[in-house]
C-alpha cells in the first residue's frame, strides 16, 4: 500500500482508532488509502500476510508468484450489474463513477472518457510488447468468427449488538493477544473466505454450525453461503515448432532491457494478453479463452516431459484454459474448528449444476477446433492429443472424454465472491445491505467482493474496486 507505515505491532499506549481495516490485498489497501484522504482520521490497517516482492512488478514473471501474491492485470468493465441491483443504488449507472474514480488509464486516444478514468490510483495500459503467437492465435479466434497481523475475533457487544474493536496475534507469536478499539467502525476487507470465517468465530452465522462449535450466538445469517468462483479446465495444448516457440536464449539481455527500459519480453504476458470471449447461446453463458505459454523440457523417456517454471516469455507449448464466467453452482465456506488460527473449510462444489459442465464441454470442444484454422496449421501449431491421466480409457476430443478432464484437470483462478451477500431487507439470504452494513450489526461493515450477489462475467479486479470506492465514499460521507 502506497505511503503507508509498516510496524510489527501496535503501540500499547494507542488501542483506539476510528476504523480498523481487516485484510491488505488489493481491496484492503484502496480502502485504507480512500480513507486517509480524512485529515483527521486515524486509522488501524491489519493484514496477515508480508510486504509484497519487488520482482511482483514484472508481468513477465507472474507464473514465480502465482498463489503467493494477487497479480492485478488490465482489465475493463463491461456491464456486471444486473437490474436487480438497480433497485438498490448498486445499479452500472451508480457503480460507473466509481469504477472511473479507480481507473488511471494510459491509453488516452483509444478511450473512451465516458466509460473510462484518466486520474485514479489504478494505472492501466496496453502492453508496451507484443507476442508473435499472442497475434496469430487472435487470428485463428477471428477465422473462427467466433505484514503480518492474523485477526482472531470481532468485538461484539452482545446486548447493543455493535461491533467496538478486534482481536488479533502476530506472526510468530505463539502466545499473546491483542485488542484494538474503533471508535466508528470495523471494516473487513479480506477477499470471501476470510470474512464469513472471522463473523462465525465473532458469533454471526448460521445457528446451527455456531452450536456445534461451541460458539455463542449473535445473530443467526447465512454467513458463508453464496460461495462462487471462475472455474476453470484444460486439456487442449499445442505444441510448437521451432520458429514459432519462444525459446530460453536471451535471458540477460532481456533482463538488462527491462531494467534499463521497463520494454521487451519480460514486461507482458505474452501469449496471454489474447484473451477471447463467448456467449455459447446468451449472456448468462458466457466462456473466457485463456492462453498459457508453458515451458517443457524432454526427458530421456520420449513419452515422458517435465513442465518447469519459467518467465512468461519463455515456452514452447501452449496450453489453452476454459473458463466458465456466470457459474450456476453454488458452494459455501464452513468453519473448520473453533480455533481462529486454523483456516476456513472451503467447498467451492464446482459442478453441482449439469448446465455448468455441459458449457465447458462445448468450450473444450470449440479450443480443440482451433487447431485446424487455417493460421495455426501454417504456424506449425500441433494439437497435444495425448491422453490425460486418469482419462485413458477415453478417445481423445469425445464428450466423454471432456467429462473425464473436467473431473481431473479443473482449477480456480482465485476470484471467489458471493459468501457475505448483499441485498435488499426482504431477502433472507442477505448478509449485508446496501450500504454494505451487517443485518442487525451496529459499526461493522463488509467492503469487498464477498458481498456481490453475483459474479460478474469479467476479470473480478475492476468489480472490487468498484465496490471499494464506492464503500470508501459510504464511510466518508457518514
Amino acid at each position: 500500500c502506497p505511503n503507508s507505515k509498516q510496524v510489527n505491532g501496535i503501540d500499547p499506549n494507542n488501542t483506539e482508532f476510528d476504523f480498523i481495516v481487516v485484510g491488505g490485498g488489493s481491496t484492503g489497501c484502496v480502502l485504507a488509502r480512500r480513507l486517509s484522504e480524512v485529515p483527521s482520521g486515524n486509522i488501524l490497517f491489519l493484514e496477515a500476510r508480508g510486504e509484497e516482492f519487488d520482482e511482483a512488478d514484472i508481468p513477465g514473471l507472474y507464473p514465480f508468484f502465482y498463489g503467493i501474491h494477487k497479480w492485478i492485470g488490465n482489465t475493463r468493465l463491461s456491464q456486471i450489474t444486473g437490474p436487480e441491483l438497480g433497485k438498490i443504488e448498486w445499479g452500472y449507472k451508480d457503480v460507473i463513477p466509481s469504477f472511473k474514480k479507480s481507473e488511471d488509464n494510459n491509453d488516452i486516444g483509444i478511450m473512451d472518457s465516458k466509460y473510462h478514468g484518466f486520474a485514479g490510483p489504478l494505472k492501466v495500459e496496453q502492453f508496451r510488447y507484443s507476442d508473435e503467437n499472442a497475434i496469430e492465435i487472435l487470428k485463428a479466434f477471428k477465422e473462427m468468427v467466433v505484514t503480518n497481523a492474523r485477526i482472531t475475533k470481532i468485538l461484539i457487544n452482545s446486548s447493543s449488538k455493535e461491533a467496538y474493536g478486534v482481536e488479533y496475534k502476530m506472526k510468530n507469536e505463539f502466545i499473546s493477544y491483542y485488542i484494538v478499539i474503533a471508535k466508528k467502525e470495523v471494516i473487513l476487507s479480506a477477499v470471501a473466505i476470510n470474512p464469513p470465517q472471522l463473523l462465525m468465530l465473532s458469533g454471526i452465522g448460521p445457528k446451527t454450525v455456531l452450536d456445534d462449535f461451541g460458539i455463542a450466538l449473535i445473530l443467526d445469517l447465512k454467513v458463508g453461503f453464496n460461495l462462487h468462483d471462475h472455474v476453470t479446465s484444460s486439456g487442449v495444448e499445442f505444441i510448437l515448432n521451432e520458429n514459432t516457440q519462444s525459446r530460453c536464449l536471451q535471458h540477460t539481455s532481456d533482463i538488462f532491457e527491462y531494467l534499463l527500459s521497463s520494454t521487451g519480453p519480460l514486461d507482458t504476458t505474452e501469449v496471454s494478453e489474447t484473451i477471447a470471449f463467448d456467449y455459447v447461446q446468451s449472456p448468462n453463458e458466457a466462456l473466457q479463452y485463456i492462453l498459457v505459454g508453458v515451458g517443457v523440457i524432454p526427458q530421456s523417456d520420449a513419452s515422458l516431459t517435465k513442465e518447469v517454471v519459467l518467465p512468461l516469455c519463455y515456452y514452447n507449448q501452449i496450453t489453452l484454459r476454459i473458463v466458465l464466467l456466470q457459474p450456476k453452482s453454488r458452494g459455501r465456506v464452513k468453519l473448520g474448528s473453533n480455533d481462529p488460527l486454523t483456516n476456513a473449510l472451503i467447498y467451492p462444489n464446482y459442478f453441482a449444476e449439469e448446465s455448468d459442465i455441459q458449457l465447458l464441454i462445448k468450450g473444450l470442444t470449440f479450443g480443440a477446433k482451433l487447431s485446424r484454422t487455417n493460421h495455426l496449421i501454417s504456424k506449425g501449431y500441433d494439437l497435444i492429443t495425448d491422453l490425460l491421466p486418469g482419462c485413458k480409457c477415453f478417445t481423445f476430443g469425445t464428450e466423454h472424454y471432456w467429462m473425464c478432464a473436467l473431473r481431473t484437470n479443473t482449477k480456480s483462478i482465485n476470484h471467489p465472491f458471493g459468501s457475505c451477500k448483499m441485498g435488499p431487507y426482504n431477502d433472507i439470504d442477505a448478509v449485508v445491505d446496501p450500504q454494505l452494513m451487517i443485518y442487525g450489526i451496529f459499526k461493522l461493515r463488509v467492503v469487498d467482493a464477498s458481498i456481490m450477489p453475483v459474479i460478474p462475467r469479467a476479470n473480478i479486479i475492476a468489480p472490487t474496486i468498484i465496490i471499494i470506492e464506492k464503500g470508501a465514499d459510504m464511510i466518508k460521507t457518514k
